[in-house]
């Protein structure tokens, strides 16, 4: 059976002459633009079937307009999947979106459109957004891209034989045909640069469909008179510099890719990155001291300290394609001559990581090799991690920071504190849902009052000619694990990598309101005082919605996001912002 090309979802975005100067940003820049066009014939291996998902599938009755015009758009929010299959309810179908966030934010929006017959040439153009001052935020500053759903293999049905046609990618694709019945669904992302005027800017979203004409949305952004603080919570990835699946020696992305991920990376809001793997560095034995020629990996450091993701966590578990010096030298002279190698560059100290998941696999191993470690770099944070709350304490006494899984409770939090450690997360609800992920690095990540948040795996794959194909059969997963895919052009999106981004935003109005209360209570006027008691009962009430409480039948994580609505994120973050503005002018 053959992958049809009807669940391509393309889009065209037009810049108009009086913006062509405007410059790109570049979390806009650095992006891939459509899965290659040699991976769109992918076959549906025999024994595999289709798992529906259950979405509305019952059309209200059309009028007559909607008929003549052959399509209808509708209201979508981008936490909200949208299938192939959907069908909008009568009160989804609009004219206008509406979305608000603050300066030098990027924020997305996005609608369906569903098709009452076989169109052609679908485009959609947007223009630029103006307020009533005459002050604009130029098309440049639009990214439009639609959704395309895939075939991802159902990991809850052994022998997981089933496949649903996801959506899972963002592309920017020219006009294509969207076949009767059927739904596509369209993402916008705004990028409000830091000096823009608050207020309300509107704009038009043109869908183009040969023979019907063009229908329009009105596009309303509310820009708030606020600029968002970035809070000390680290967040990052676990990257490999090269494709697992690549036969020895493993090929490293070029500088010029790595850079591109780098930045991708950093304005979805990473402010950190752990290494995971990297191409192999040679080491030399002089006078009872080991060093390494770090150039393999030196465009990539000095990218992330330039962009703000700083020296990095380092992966010292030893193998072939890891840092060791196959000499006399023992484990930590290797680790002091990698630290030492990084101080002959003028780099920062790295935080160095020991062991996978230490309490589950070899823990009496990490322990050691972390005592090694810390003994050898006293300087230096260690790292590893833990899969139960209940080992909270496996590293003692080496290690700094305990990175859980998505176990961790109320209960192995405290420990952590109370034991003076880091506390970090490394596993979150992979690239399940856009609504998980939001959840994970905003809410749940202030509440548990997180030191870092991490994620596996920006991109991995296991089977090299299969890039683009999850049911191929996998090593233990699925054959590629990842919030960004490869292309030759740059980093492909996934809807869930927009939904990091989203969480980090979530923490970071947060914190701003939290910083704001503090520097309200340290003043002596009544009327802020009491504003700032408000605010702060507000982010209680927040944090207390979260429940950590011990592994039951679901995960802590999922407790919690589950039970919460698509519209409580945003309306939450209104309510914050609401805060901060009130504060903000108080204060002045």
């Amino acid at each position: 059976m053959k992958f049809e090309l009807i669940y391509v979802v393309p889009v065209l975005v037009i810049i108009c002459a009086s913006c062509a100067a405007q410059e790109v940003p570049p979390g806009f820049r650095v992006l891939g633009t459509r899965v290659p066009q040699e991976a769109e014939a992918l076959l549906i291996p025999d024994g595999f079937t289709e798992q529906l998902p259950d979405v509305n599938d019952v059309a209200p009755a059309w009028t007559k307009d909607e008929m003549d015009r052959g399509h209808v758009i509708f209201a979508t929010h981008y936490m909200d999947p949208v299938y192939p299959r959907s069908v909008p309810l009568r009160e989804q179908i609009t004219t206008e979106l509406k979305m608000f966030c603050s300066r030098g934010e990027y924020e997305p929006v996005t609608f369906a459109i569903h098709a009452l017959r076989d169109l052609t040439a679908v485009r959609v153009t947007v223009g630029n957004l103006k307020n009533s001052a005459g002050d604009v935020i130029g098309d440049a500053n639009i990214d439009v891209r639609s959704v395309r759903c895939w075939p991802k293999r159902v990991w809850k049905n052994p022998p997981a034989s089933q496949y649903t046609l996801f959506p899972w990618f963002l592309e920017k694709r020219d006009a294509i045909d969207v076949p009767g019945g059927r739904t596509r669904q369209y993402w916008l992302t705004v990028y409000v640069p830091p000096g823009s005027p608050a207020g309300t800017y509107r704009g038009m979203v043109h869908v183009k469909v040969p023979g019907t004409g063009a229908t329009r949305l009105e596009l309303e952004l509310q820009v708030l008179p606020i600029s968002l603080r970035t809070p000390p919570t680290r967040h990052g990835m676990y990257y490999h510099m090269f494709d697992e699946a690549t036969p020895l020696p493993h090929p490293t992305y070029s500088d010029a890719y790595l850079d591109k991920d780098i930045i991708n990376m950093r304005e979805h809001g990473m402010n950190t990155v752990f290494v995971m793997l990297y191409p192999s560095i040679s080491g030399s034995l002089n006078n009872g001291k080991v060093s390494y020629d770090l150039t393999p990996i030196a465009s990539f450091v000095k990218t992330c300290l330039e962009t703000g993701l700083g020296p990095g966590i380092w992966n010292m578990t030893v193998d072939d394609l890891l840092p060791a010096y196959r000499g006399p030298a023992d484990l930590g002279a290797n680790v002091r001559g990698f630290v030492d190698s990084f101080y002959a560059r003028n780099w920062p100290t790295p935080i160095l990581s020991f062991g996978d998941e230490s309490d589950a696999a070899d823990p009496w191993n990490t322990v050691d090799k972390l005592g090694v470690i810390k003994a050898a770099v006293p300087e230096a944070l260690t790292y590893t991690t833990i899969v139960f709350p209940r080992n909270s304490e496996v590293g003692e006494p080496d290690l700094d920071i305990r990175a859980f899984s998505s176990y961790l409770d109320d209960a192995g939090a405290e420990r952590t504190r109370k034991a003076g450690r880091q506390l970090w997360m490394y596993s979150g609800p992979a690239e399940s849902t856009v609504k998980a992920n939001r959840f994970y690095r905003g809410l749940w990540g202030s509440a548990l009052k997180l030191d870092g948040i991490m994620d596996w795996v920006y991109f991995t794959l296991y089977k090299h000619d299969q890039l683009y194909n999850d049911l191929v059969k996998p090593r233990g997963g699925p054959n590629h694990r990842g919030w960004a895919v490869p292309t030759e052009d740059g980093p492909l999106p996934t809807l869930s990598w927009e939904g990091i981004r989203e969480g980090i935003d979530d923490g970071r109005y947060l914190f701003t309101l939290q910083a704001m209360i503090e520097e309200a209570r340290a003043t002596t006027n009544a009327k802020l005082k009491t504003a700032a008691r408000q605010a702060d009962e507000t982010i209680s009430r927040l944090h207390a919605m979260v429940d950590a409480g011990n592994f039951g039948e679901r995960y802590p994580l999922y407790r919690t996001c589950d039970e919460l609505s698509v519209a409580s994120f945003d309306e939450f973050r209104y309510q914050i912002a609401q805060h901060i503005i009130e504060l903000q002018t108080l204060l002045e």
